[in-house]
């Protein structure tokens, strides 16, 4: 079957699916006309406007799409909802949907909801992915997914790469932030070492081989009904653990990008940084402040509903004109930056609770820092019931636990102090089982 002309066109901007060709951005612009005009037609301030050239994209459904008529046909997305997802009972079904999507494209055809909207871009979003699809509330779906992108990534696709590439995530507020604040291997340990957040384990491997996955950098306060930026440590910590579960399960940088929207107020934490700046403005010096963001930043940033602020598009647009237009070449050059990156910027796991002093040759203790807070694990003997145990260190501090359970290791918060050594007595029943020493000291 012969390539629409305006799909070929299409198809050589995204860039998304041939290995060692330059990758174009992708700019996407997920809001009503009076943002999109602001940011095509009209910019204020003599900025220059986006197109489909530079990378702009617009999420359907809309009336005016990129306001250029049959030809921005490429620029236009389909669409398939979550709720789409979770009402089908097998992989394959969920499989067939989605090759749907991208095949009636072909065609210049794209409906959504009943309505043609003429798309010709070949790529289909999926909106959005949420808790839903997490391992605690929707593992089975979560599974479904994944192996249905494992059958799109077994089909060629007929202008090269996988049906599967030609998909693309938006990622909920909840998933990257949940991710960024948890510690350990799966991301899901508070700072007691304890399990508290959910883990999206079963979901990446549908993410590792999309085409594109879009971090929403904002929260939305339901009962205000507005939205907030993501926090300065949430930019800080929320990319790059996303980063390292996308690499751990095939996927990498080059698949990510932000989607930032207008905010009422400025990122948390980020006053000295942000001084005189708008919101937007905010954003997008936290998205740039490191090399892993900037990286993330040069496959593209997209807008969500813009129009909430059209000052505020109008800053996104200044922002993104300074940062220049990108064209990075996949190859294994890129490759090895990209991995370099990830090692110079460490997933929490690796800099935040790991084991650091072993104190001595006592195997039954172990220390470890977790976050601010220091832990001792003790190693008790098999007792049945319920005991008491006390640490104590020299004569200022006594704390007593209550232990329950068989020979494992116990955890005991430790105070803070600054003594170069501590003498740990590990006491039950008011008589000392052992005493331990180690050096106070905190590598990072």
């Amino acid at each position: 079957m012969p390539i629409p002309a305006k799909l070929a066109t299409g198809l050589a901007l995204t860039g998304l699916l041939l290995p060692g060709a330059a990758a174009a951005q992708q700019i996407t612009i997920y809001s009503t006309d009076a943002a999109v005009e602001r940011l095509v037609v009209s910019p204020a301030g003599g900025e220059r406007p986006l197109s489909l050239a530079r990378g702009a994209y617009r999420q359907e459904k809309s009336s005016n799409h990129l306001f250029g008529g049959a030809a921005d046909a490429p620029g236009r997305l389909s669409r398939v909802s979550s709720r789409q997802i979770k009402a089908l009972p097998t992989a394959a079904a969920i499989a067939n949907l989605l090759q749907k999507k991208i095949d009636e494209q072909r065609s210049g055809r794209c409906l959504l909801d009943g309505a043609d909207f003429g798309c010709a871009s070949g790529i289909v979003t999926v909106d959005e992915i949420g808790n839903s699809f997490n391992d605690k509330k929707g593992p089975a779906l979560a599974h479904r997914l994944s192996q249905a992108m494992v059958l799109l990534d077994r089909k060629p696709y007929i202008d090269g790469g996988t049906y599967a590439q030609r998909i693309q995530f938006y990622m909920a507020p909840a998933f990257t932030s949940g991710i960024g604040k948890g510690l350990g291997k799966n991301n899901d340990l508070g700072r007691d070492g304890k399990p508290h957040f959910a883990t999206w384990l079963k979901v990446f491997p549908a993410l590792a081989r999309a085409g594109a996955v879009h971090l929403e950098m904002y929260h939305f306060d339901n009962s205000q009904k507005r939205r907030y930026a993501f926090t300065n440590q949430e930019w800080v910590e929320g990319p790059r653990d996303v980063a390292h579960m996308l690499s751990r399960f095939g996927g990498g940088l080059h698949q990510m990008h932000f989607l930032v929207s207008p905010s009422e107020t400025a990122p948390a934490g980020s006053a000295k940084l942000c001084a005189g700046q708008d919101p937007m403005e905010c954003q997008w010096a936290l998205a740039l402040r490191s090399d892993l963001n900037t990286r993330i930043a040069k496959n593209g940033i997209g807008l969500y509903r813009g129009d909430n602020d059209l000052s505020q598009t109008d800053s996104f647009l200044r922002r993104l004109n300074a940062f220049g237009d990108h064209n990075l070449t996949r190859n294994s050059s890129q490759r090895a930056e990209d991995e370099a990156l990830l090692k110079k910027h460490p997933a929490g796991v690796t800099r935040r609770a790991r084991v650091i002093f072993n104190p001595g040759p006592n195997p039954r203790v172990k220390k470890r820092k977790i976050g601010r807070d220091t832990f001792i694990f003790v190693k008790m003997k098999a007792r049945s019931g319920t005991r008491k145990v006390t640490l104590r260190i020299g004569r200022k501090w006594k704390k007593t636990y209550t232990v329950t359970g068989t020979a494992r290791f116990h955890r005991f918060r430790m105070p803070r102090t600054t003594a170069p050594k501590v003498k740990v007595r590990v006491m039950e029943g008011g008589h000392k089982q052992f005493t331990f020493r180690f050096a106070n000291r905190i590598s990072r």
